[in-house]
Parts: structure tokens; sequence; C-alpha cells
């Protein structure tokens, strides 16, 4: 069952008041590859398109804290066994916008980077559409206190 986006506040300010021992993880889109070997939903049409030679547009000023599977899962465990409570964002110290996240990952997995076009967001359209232009997270308390460290897209 998933949850309404608008109750979110409400739920969190209910769980601080209601268990005095508890962690709220925030972090961005995951990425990276399941326990199968297959890649992420988004990774996987990236390699499809670009693999059958197809140009992809993506937004080159919404911006997000991209973080890897397997940094998200340390992450995890780590703070299970850790004594911490309250609120923490996981992810790597620079944000990264759609059209640079991909433009990395098909540098990483050897694809055409040059069929990866880029396009803006006007701030009236996004602001039109609901659409926060930056989500990005600030990612420094979790990076200080984990031993973990969470890598950046490949460059």
């Amino acid at each position: 069952m998933g949850f309404r986006q608008d109750l979110l506040p409400i739920q969190t300010k209910f769980m601080r008041e209601l268990h005095i021992n508890h962690i709220i993880v925030r972090f961005g889109p995951i990425y990276g590859k399941n326990s199968n070997g297959l890649w992420d939903k988004r990774t996987s049409a990236m390699m499809q398109q670009l693999g059958e030679g197809k140009e992809m547009v993506r937004t080159s000023n919404l911006y997000k804290s991209f973080i890897h599977v397997e940094d998200l899962a340390a992450a995890l465990h780590e703070l299970v066994d850790s004594e911490f409570t309250g609120t923490i964002h996981l992810g790597p110290s620079e944000k990264e916008s759609y059209y640079s996240f991909h433009w990395k990952m098909a540098g990483m997995l050897g694809l055409n980077q040059e069929l990866i076009k880029n396009n803006q967001l006007a701030p009236d359209e996004a602001r039109k559409l609901g659409i926060p232009l930056d989500t990005s997270l600030d990612t420094t308390k979790a990076r200080r206190m984990l031993t973990r460290s969470f890598r950046q897209t490949s460059r």
C-alpha cells in the first residue's frame, strides 16, 4: 500500500511524537543492479534506447540526489545497528540533474553519450506543473556520521 505525499508531514510528525526510538530516512532516486544483476528501470531504459541508436532528452535543471542501491543498503544496515534517532538524508555530496546522471551513466557503460540531449524546464512551467526544480538533499549529517561513503555518479 502506498502513501499520500500530501500527508507526509503529518505522518512524519506523528512518527516522531509516537515513537521516541525512530529513524526517518530520506533519499533520492535509486540506481544500480539488483541481486539478479539487472539494472534499475531508469538505467535499463537508457541502455535500450541508446543501444538502438535512439536519441533521448533529459532535463538539465531538474536536480536530485541519486543514490547507488549498494550504498543505500549499507547505510541502512549501519543505521539499524546504531544509536541514532531522528531524520537523516542519505546520498552523495553532489546533486545531479537528470541530464548529467544519464550522460555520466552512458559514459560509464560505454554507450554513446552524444545521443543524450538536454532541455530545460522553465521555472514558471515547473511551478504550473507543481514540479520543484531542485529536490536534492543535504547529506552532510549522514556523510559525517556513517562509515559508508556514497559514490558519485561516474564522471
